[in-house]
């Protein structure tokens, strides 16, 4: 089943033929919803005309979709579009028939607007976009590149002709290409080995990540503290617990009976400080029972595992 799309054509070349390309490739593999021809305007005050010529160029590729469909080629001549004859096959016109039934519109954006208006379109289709950037002027390409792929737009395409000899007529409409052949190539500009798996964020965005990641850290910083806390309380139970009982036994038992181990009492500091030395000399690090020392010491084992568990 075709997938949903609606397909988002910049305007700049007034020749209708390479526009029908893109068209007529999407229309092959995709169901498009809706084909936006868009033009690009710096001036303000010259957003109408720019409308004007947009429209024009969305008119002229119908007309030339009717003349192929009749036999017939639009070209320009002396700054003129006069018709030719030109063989075509029935199945070709009616792939023609195909295209010019598609829903069309046109707009033209002024470039501060520019990021608003292609977020809007992109909020309000319920079927996926694809941008097409065959024909934009190159010092805007850029900038819509930019844009899109900060909006994790990777459907950014342009369509290239890769034949050997350029005859600018109609040999070069896709009914006449190959792509098997190697004629043409319709290129996710996203995917070249230098822009895949590449990501483009906005200051807003960035800022924003930064606060959540911040945010999330804390949260770990106290899962971690609550761990340490928990732990050492433990700790601090069982030693309590083993003086208590301690205790108990010595109150409980004859001299006789305690003092083949009264050495632990004299021997126990000085195998501490033993190991604490080893520990240094050895790890280069410090050896301590302090209680802060054993809370900094579950808190950094439980940090440890967090950090790996989410890759931070």
């Amino acid at each position: 089943m075709k997938q949903h799309i609606s397909l988002y054509v910049f305007v700049t070349s007034d020749i209708p033929d390479v526009y029908i390309n893109t068209i007529g490739y999407c229309v092959d593999h995709y169901h498009l919803d809706k084909i936006t021809f868009l033009g690009i305007v710096k001036d303000r005050g010259q957003k109408t005309s720019t409308e004007k010529y947009v429209k024009e160029v969305k008119s002229r590729v119908l007309n030339q979709l009717s003349s192929l469909q009749k036999g017939e080629f639009l070209y320009r001549k002396n700054r003129k579009w006069e018709n030719k004859k030109i063989e075509i096959k029935s199945h070709d016109k009616l792939r023609y028939a195909k295209i010019a039934e598609q829903k069309y519109d046109s707009n033209a954006i002024v470039y501060s607007d520019l990021e608003k208006v292609i977020t809007d379109y992109i909020s309000v289709n319920k079927s996926e976009s694809i941008f097409d950037l065959s024909a934009i002027l190159k010092g805007y390409m850029i900038d819509v590149y930019t844009i899109l792929l900060s909006k994790r737009i990777s459907e950014i395409y342009a369509f290239e002709l890769k034949l050997k000899g350029r005859t600018y007529d109609e040999k070069e409409l896709i009914h006449n290409l190959s792509i098997d052949s190697g004629d043409y190539e319709f290129v996710n500009l996203t995917k070249s080995n230098y822009t895949k798996n590449k990501i483009i964020k906005t200051q807003e965005a960035e800022k924003s990540m930064n606060i959540k990641v911040t945010a999330f850290e804390k949260e770990i910083e106290v899962f971690a503290s609550n761990f340490a806390s928990t732990m050492l309380a433990i700790y601090s139970v069982i030693v309590l617990l083993s003086f208590l009982g301690l205790i108990l036994l010595v109150s409980r038992s004859n001299w006789n009976d305690i003092e083949p181990w009264t050495f632990l009492i004299f021997g126990a500091p000085f195998f501490s400080y033993l190991v604490s030395l080893a520990i240094q000399v050895i790890f280069k690090k410090e050896f301590s029972v302090k209680p802060k020392t054993i809370f900094n010491l579950f808190k950094n084992y439980k940090l440890k595992q967090l950090f790996q568990k989410f890759n931070l």
